[in-house]
């Protein structure tokens, strides 16, 4: 019996675009697009599906698992932009992290999913209205690389909370992107793009040096105890406003373009005091109608899980159930902890 090879292309692509959607949440279109048929059909038996024919000769996956079959498909792709860390993502499940290997079942947990939220250190008050362009092309780069969810500034976060029109005017930028703009529409929009893909692969190279410098200090807990994590956000902040200052990066309104005397027009968000008041007044009754015997019981069960090391999220929960407020939850575990002070300065 033969099987048309278009057939068995489409259950490659099918197989290849199920497995990218467990490690990393959504297809990677140029991968994919570059396993194709070499000859015109094949013998169909029981193992037709596990065999693959792809540019760089015949992937035989038979008696493999699916996260090992998925390796060597792409092993087997000539595209290899995105094999590094794929193959880091697969070996990483079939070790198990250390904990003994894993199937496709378990392999979901590496999905590689990210939330972005555009950034309101780049927001000026200087000619606020151009925030709103700033936020709109940081919105459509998270889009065109396959964020998950996705969050805007509102053009006012410069100087204040958001107003409802300014947080509104947010949505809909987000809004227009998603359902007008058709940016969302292709899977992976900028796929093939030399430069798109050098700076991916300039990403790649930094962030793993970062990690093993980390690695190599004793971990993020490590490595934030002799101050390098705070060090070097604080480098970078000083680094960036000596280029605004110098002129090496222009920000328009502030180095640039700038308008003398600017009137500024845009209505602030003014809080009523009087919210304060209600809020405390709902405290107190709370705390006067609830069951304090029950919280005063989950706050000592906080206390006792804080100087275990059991798992302390199931009893903050708890906690929470009985109406504990964060502030009490916080006290117990800043007893029991401390509060964190930089012993290290920022240069």
């Amino acid at each position: 019996m033969h099987i048309e090879i278009g057939h068995i292309q489409r259950r490659i692509v099918d197989f290849i675009r199920k497995v990218f959607r467990f490690l990393f949440g959504h297809d990677r279109a140029g991968a994919i697009s570059k396993v194709v048929p070499m000859v015109s059909h094949v013998d169909h038996t029981e193992h037709d599906s596990q065999i693959f024919i792809t540019e760089q000769g015949v992937a035989d996956t038979r008696g493999m698992g699916p996260i090992e079959r998925a390796r060597e498909i792409i092993t087997h792709c000539e595209h290899p932009a995105y094999r590094p860390l794929l193959e880091a993502y697969v070996e990483h499940a079939l070790a198990g992290g250390g904990h003994g290997p894993v199937d496709l079942a378990h392999a979901f947990t590496l999905a590689l999913r990210f939330h972005v939220h555009t950034a309101g250190s780049v927001l000026t008050a200087q000619q606020d209205d151009d925030n709103i362009i700033r936020v709109a092309w940081q919105a459509m780069s998270a889009i065109l690389v396959g964020t998950q969810s996705l969050a805007l500034c509102a053009k006012d976060e410069a100087e204040s909370i958001p107003t409802r029109a300014s947080a509104t005017l947010a949505l809909r930028t987000q809004q227009l992107l998603a359902f007008e703009s058709g940016i969302a529409d292709t899977i992976d929009p900028l796929g093939g793009s030399y430069y798109v893909e050098t700076l991916t692969d300039q990403i790649e190279r930094e962030a793993r040096e970062y990690i093993h410098k980390i690695d190599e200090m004793g971990g993020a807990v490590a490595a934030i105890e002799q101050g390098y994590m705070q060090q070097e956000m604080a480098t970078h902040a000083f680094e960036y406003e000596q280029e605004i200052e110098s002129g090496k990066r222009t920000v328009i309104g502030v180095n640039k373009y700038v308008i003398e005397d600017e009137e500024h027009h845009t209505q602030l968000l003014q809080v009523d005091p009087a919210v304060g008041d209600r809020q405390m007044a709902k405290l107190k009754k709370l705390k006067e109608t609830r069951d304090n015997a029950a919280v005063e019981k989950a706050l000592a069960n906080v206390r006792k899980v804080a100087r275990s090391e059991e798992n302390i999220m199931p009893c903050l929960i708890e906690a929470v159930k009985t109406y504990a407020t964060l502030g009490e939850i916080c006290g117990v575990l800043r007893e029991e902890f401390g509060e964190y002070h930089q012993d290290h300065p920022a240069f």
